[in-house]
Parts: C-alpha cells; structure tokens; sequence
C-alpha cells in the first residue's frame, strides 16, 4: 500500500468552497403532525387527572433506569386509555391466582367455563367468606390448604361467577327482582335518618373498641 505524508494528502483533498452554498441534498417538506395529534394531547391531559405521566417515570438515578416518560408522546396517552392491569393492586391478583390454583387443583382448571357454573352457588359462597371475615372476625379460611385470605376466597368466587358469563356458560337462577327503585327509596329514608341524628351514639366494635360518634355516659 502507497504511503502518504500528511503533505501529499492535503494536496491532493480538495478543500470546501464555504463562500457557496452546497447544493440541496433532496427537496426541503415541511414535517407536519399526524391528523390525530390534537386529540391525542387533549385525551393525554384528560388522563392526566386519573393516570398523570410523571407517576409513571422512572427515576434515572437507578443505574440503567429506562428515561422518563414524556409528556409530549402522543402514544403514552394512547395507552392511558387502553385497559390495563396497572390500576389493580397486584398484591391481591397473586393471591387470586392462589386461589384458583387451589380450585384448580381440586376442580381442574378452567372447569368453570366447560362446566356452566350456577350462579346462585358462588353468590352464596361469597357471601359465607364476607360472613366469616365481617361477622365471625376470622381472618383465613380453615378449609383452604394455601391458608388464604376469607376476602381473597370471597373474589375468587365472584371472579368465577362473572368470567362463567363473559364466556356465556353459566347459568342464571336469580330470583325475580325486587321492585325498581327499591334501593334508591331506602337510600332516601337512610339520608333522612341522618339528618334528624345529626349526632349519632358511637358504633360497638369487635375488641371492645368504639367507632366515631357520641358517647353515652354511663
């Protein structure tokens, strides 16, 4: 290979003529936003009230941490409003997959949606666990072998029930219904109640404990 000294090479590297201006490398377009770019800054500030974005960056203090998200990506709003699982508590989806595990075990998984569950049966089991925890003051169920929760047991009964009729295999064995507006009429006397006992006398509570309220003397 022929070598140069640093001489020959600038003789023979032509130097730029700065005082013209180079020619275009390809025809200057101006960029414009996406026809949907407006609506999605509107939905990302919507959003922002219920899943605002700085509650989803990562410090960058953490070696290797991802860069924040950026409040100017139409996309991360996009996904705001996409269902997703970061609004449940995750803690309490582990202790629901326990619990059909455990189902699955004794039952088979997915037996529910093959088997057209009735409804009736897993109301009624959810209302035991709510009676259990609320009324009994237990905490664990004794019947479960993975020792869970009465209120992981008592969703684990309601989620059965309704995955059985997004599948549309369940069977309904309601009783007819109360009148229409039953509810909102008792919810109408209870406010009443309220309002003639501005102060009402302290709840008992479990453990000898009172809740907020008046106290009687004794």
């Amino acid at each position: 290979m022929a070598k140069w000294d640093d001489e020959d090479l600038r003789s023979r590297t032509p130097l730029p003529d700065f005082t013209v201006a180079p020619p275009p490398r390809h025809a200057e377009t101006s960029v414009m936003p996406p026809a949907d770019f407006e609506a999605a800054a509107d939905a990302e500030a919507r959003m922002a009230t219920f899943c605002p974005l700085a509650d989803l960056a990562v410090s960058p203090a953490s070696p290797g941490a991802p860069a924040a998200a950026k409040a100017s990506n139409p996309k991360d709003a996009f996904g705001t409003l996409k269902a997703c699982l970061s609004w449940i508590p995750m803690e309490v989806i582990f202790e629901l997959a326990l619990a059909f595990a455990e189902g699955g075990f004794k039952y088979g998984g997915h037996n529910y949606l093959v088997a057209e569950p009735r409804a009736s049966v897993y109301v009624d089991a959810c209302a035991r666990h709510v009676f259990q925890f609320w009324n009994l003051g237990e905490e664990t169920d004794a019947e479960s072998g993975a020792g869970l929760h009465h209120i992981s047991k008592a969703i684990a009964s309601l989620a059965v029930l309704r995955a059985a009729q997004i599948h549309g295999r369940y069977i309904d064995d309601r009783p007819p219904p109360a009148p229409a507006g039953f509810l909102a009429d008792l919810n109408e006397k209870m406010k009443r109640l309220g309002e003639t006992h501005a102060d009402p006398v302290a709840r008992y509570l479990a453990g000898g404990l009172r809740g907020p309220g008046r106290i009687l003397p004794d």
